[in-house]
């Protein structure tokens, strides 16, 4: 598939050059479609308006068969209210379209100076009606109706452009060879995403459900809302928040912003916005007919009234330069229209006011480096000033400064954390916060992001937002209140955390985030309780996706698996492109064992979203578990890191080298990589950094036989560790991050602890655990902090002696390979029956990098327990797989010198090509 990432390259022109018999002589604009240029057909000697694809884009199938598409829905019907088609050609195998020019300007350049006439909006109203009837009597639905899509000549002519979201509906004899060639003719693209404009898109389109024609009429409803009011029906501070709005709120009669507005014109409007599709009008026809009803009853207001004529283009002179003109020459993308433009104005008392409205709008300003930002100063009640971020209503009297490019990666990290890219989402949300560090609403969606899974990451941003909450709307900042026990107190306060999103849900009941949080905070102590309240999150937004994720883990946690995987199968049916969805199929593939179907798992996700971290991670794994080479595995996890905030790969890099060190069973590399490691991270508070080196360098020691090096590894991590900030989680992952549990035994093992004050020391920590951990995760106590690091028989039996406390053991494990302690203790407790589905499952998991020590000490134990069983033939099995991963280990290995020594006494037979 050809790449669209940006490029560094200059833009396109072609201006001066001739495609076929055209000759480009300016360009006019540039959309997700196409680029569109004004040129001279020097055949015929007409001006025409030529839409070429992008060069960039032409080896994209998809977005070739898109751009086709629009020019036969459009070239399948005629009539003088649609923007003819001339002709579709290619040269160089890049497809242009050459269609009617129309000097003048679109509805959206005559609405950005306020409400139209209402006369001249029935017109407008009634002429794009029109081109409909003929439009849908050809079969062909617009499906991308907007202001931008209208254009009104210089003539007063109107004029319906851009069909290139156009389908085929049930199609006429006309249309219908059209529609045979047209493989796409679908509202949803290939890659699963839904098409449409916010704001003017129908509820059925925005929820990716069937559309027919009338999805054009709730779209012309919208149109009519907007010019008769000066406002959109349905608004927002970004993308999502103006599609949940579409699908959820009512807009209001328009007469409340326009008193010139009649009922029954207001009848007809709402008529058209109607949620349901058959609620609205039968036909275009019929609405047109409604609107020839509606315009013999307008009555105009007089003046004295208080109302005035809206601002009209002699108040707004041509001369006066677009906000779109300012910023680098080009008009900010569609994703960034809150600061391309000014908001819409209300009724003017004077021109007076009218110029500060102009003068307002111009305050979108470019800076000395080129870069636009927003700079609105006291806004007087009548003037509703563009906003900086969803949700963020901000004080009339605050000054409010945001970095073009900064917005454009607010709103896309919200749009894929709302779509079911929770990680990649939050990511480009802190790029923005990072850009631009007045930008309050990125730097509270980051401290959102991280609250539950790493405050130490989220921290400095939830401070700055924080700092300057008051520039937030009442519901961010009452959630922001509420994450402050998290990130403000040490330890962090969960029962007050979960007091105060209690109360916020009380002020705030709708808000489907803070019922997500509310739902999962409630799952610590009950999963019933949190899953309703994921549904209620459900129901509140149905395109948010992350409850469906949280939904489907908790139900695996249950053991409720095959559930699990239809809850994330409904998720993917709803967002094609939810990684957070796939991922949760991932860890279930990784405990199933199922490495083929991860590595075809892995791969897509990471085709559909190249920053799908985990992605890669599993891809390694998988590859490495079905023996590939490693240098495979080793290259995957390099792109993994090209993908990473670059201040988090060197890092990484060490991590991945020491893993991969590990898995190959050269512990001498994997002690230097986490040396150096350990001194790149010294200056982190975060103990979760120091960790996984202090393990890792135990393991590696504990494995290569040098017990001294082990105890000093856990000595100094058990001496540093009150000096860093523990992890604000209670549950299960947490739990399997302290390794405080495992290095206990070490010490004891390496005789630097006798067993009394060993116990005695982990009966402490345990304590400290107990008094903090949730109740769904208190069973992954025992496993973490007992049975980790169970070595002889002794210590088996007094890890099976705590064990009745912490039963029954949780039937999924995410993210560890604790059923290989579980099975060890059970083996050496001597329960062997107990020990092999443990082990079993311990071998099968998918995650060979992830946790090489772990996973090969189970194969020997395997060995040992079918031995035990009299099954010969499957312990040799198990001991030749420990020999064939760490038989040439550096310095040696332990475990795999014992199964050599079993080998020998089972009399297993040499390996095949040995």
């Amino acid at each position: 598939m050809a790449s669209e990432r940006p490029s560094n390259r200059p833009q396109e022109d072609l201006v001066g050059q001739t495609i076929a018999q055209f000759r480009v002589v300016a360009k006019l604009g540039e959309g997700g479609m196409g680029i569109v240029y004004k040129a001279i057909d020097e055949e015929l000697r007409r001006t025409v308006a030529l839409k070429m694809l992008p060069h960039g884009v032409v080896g994209n199938d998809e977005r070739r068969r898109r751009f086709l598409r629009e020019a036969r829905a459009a070239a399948a019907i005629t009539h003088p209210n649609i923007a003819a088609v001339y002709e579709i050609g290619e040269v160089g195998g890049r497809p242009f379209i050459a269609m009617e020019f129309v000097p003048g300007a679109s509805l959206r350049e005559v609405l950005a100076r306020g409400r139209i006439d209402l006369s001249e909006a029935l017109r407008i109203a009634k002429a794009v009606a029109r081109a409909l009837v003929k439009a849908h009597a050809r079969g062909v639905v617009h499906r991308d109706l907007k202001p931008d899509n209208v254009m009104i000549g210089e003539d007063g002519e109107i004029k319906v452009l851009d069909f290139g979201l156009a389908r085929f509906d049930k199609p006429d004899e006309v249309s219908k060879s059209v529609l045979e060639t047209d493989e796409t003719a679908s509202h949803v693209t290939a890659d699963g995403h839904i098409v449409g404009t916010a704001g003017y898109m129908s509820p059925e389109q925005a929820l990716g459900k069937d559309v027919d024609h009338r999805t054009d009429l709730f779209s012309l409803g919208a149109m009519l809302f907007e010019m008769t009011t000066g406002v959109r029906p349905f608004r927002g501070a970004g993308m999502l928040e103006i599609v949940i709005a579409a699908t959820r709120d009512d807009p209001g009669p328009a007469s409340a912003h326009n008193a010139e507005v009649r009922p029954r014109l207001d009848a007809v409007i709402a008529r058209c916005l109607a949620k349901r599709a058959g609620d609205r009008f039968a036909t275009a026809r019929d609405f047109a007919r409604a609107l020839d009803e509606v315009d013999g009853l307008r009555l105009s207001i007089p003046d004295d009234t208080g109302s005035a004529p809206a601002l009209d283009a002699d108040i707004l002179p041509s001369s006066v330069p677009s906000v779109a003109s300012q910023t680098r020459g080009a008009p900010l993308p569609a994703t960034t229209s809150l600061v391309s433009a000014t908001a819409p104005v209300a009724p003017a008392r004077s021109k007076r006011l009218s110029a500060w409205a102009i003068g307002t709008a111009l305050a979108v300003v470019v800076g000395s480096a080129g870069v636009a930002t927003w700079r609105f100063t006291a806004t007087p009640p009548q003037v509703s000033a563009p906003i900086p971020s969803m949700s963020a209503r901000p004080s009339p009297s605050t000054p409010i400064i945001a970095d073009a490019e900064a917005v454009q990666l607010y709103e896309r990290g919200v749009q894929k954390m709302h779509g079911g890219n929770w990680r990649v989402g939050c990511a480009l949300v802190r790029r923005a916060a990072d850009r631009d560090v007045a930008f309050t609403m990125a730097a509270y969606r980051f401290a959102v992001c991280y609250a539950r899974v790493g405050p130490s990451v989220g921290r400095e941003y939830f401070r700055r937002a924080f700092e300057r909450r008051d520039e937030l709307d009442d519901e961010s900042r009452t959630f922001l209140g509420a994450l402050e026990p998290i990130y403000q107190r040490y330890p962090a306060d969960s029962v007050e955390h979960v007091r105060r999103l209690r109360a916020a849900l009380e002020r705030h009941p709708r808000s489907a985030l803070m019922r997500l949080f509310y739902g999962s905070a409630l799952a610590q102590d009950d999963w019933a309780l949190g899953l309703a309240e994921l549904e209620r999150a459900r129901e509140i937004d149905p395109l948010f996706v992350r409850p469906l994720q949280l939904e489907a883990e908790y139900l695996s946690y249950m053991g409720r698996i095959d559930e699990a995987r239809s809850m994330l199968a409904k998720c993917l049916e709803l967002a094609p492109g939810a990684n957070d969805c796939t991922r949760e199929l991932l860890e279930l593939d990784v405990s199933s064992g199922d490495c083929a179907a991860l590595e075809t798992r892995a791969r897509g996700m990471i085709l559909a979203e190249p920053d799908a971290l985990p992605a890669y991670v599993e891809l390694a794994n998988a590859l490495a578990a079905r023996g590939g080479p490693l240098e495979a595995s080793r290259e995957v996890l390099r792109q993994k890191r090209e993908h990473m905030d670059p201040r988090d790969r060197p890092t990484e890099e060490l991590r991945d080298e020491a893993a991969l060190a590990m898995f190959m069973g050269d512990f001498t590399a994997a002690i230097a990589a986490v040396g150096r490691l350990e001194a790149l991270v010294a200056s982190v508070p975060a103990i979760g950094e120091h960790a996984w080196p202090a393990r890792a360098r135990c393991e590696a020691a504990l494995e290569s036989g040098s017990l001294v090096q082990a105890s000093a590894a856990a000595t100094s991590f058990l001496q540093r560790r009150d000096a860093w900030e523990s992890d604000a989680r209670a549950e299960d992952w947490a739990i399997s991050e302290d390794p405080t549990g495992s290095m206990l035994w070490t010490l004891q093992h390496a005789g630097a602890l006798s067993p009394e004050e060993a116990s005695k020391r982990r009966a402490a920590w345990l304590v400290a655990w107990e008094a903090r951990v949730q109740t769904t995760a208190h069973n992954f106590l025992w496993l973490h902090q007992w049975a980790a690091g169970v070595e002889t028989a002794d210590d088996a039996s007094t890890a099976l002696a705590a064990l009745p406390r912490f039963s029954p053991l949780p039937p999924h494990k995410p993210k560890t390979l604790a059923d290989a302690y579980a099975g060890r203790t059970f083996l050496v407790g001597g329960r062997v029956d107990d020990a092999l589905p443990y082990l079993r499952a311990a071998t099968r998991s998918c995650a060979v990098l992830d946790f090489a020590y772990d996973g090969t000490r189970a194969r020997f134990d395997l060995g040992r327990a079918l031995e035990a069983k009299g099954d010969a033939a499957g312990a040799c099995a198990a001991y030749a797989s420990v020999r064939a991963r760490w038989g040439a280990a550096k310095p040696r290995s332990i475990t795999a010198e014992r199964a050599k020594a079993q080998m020998t006494a089972l009399r297993c037979p040499a390996p095949s090509g040995k």
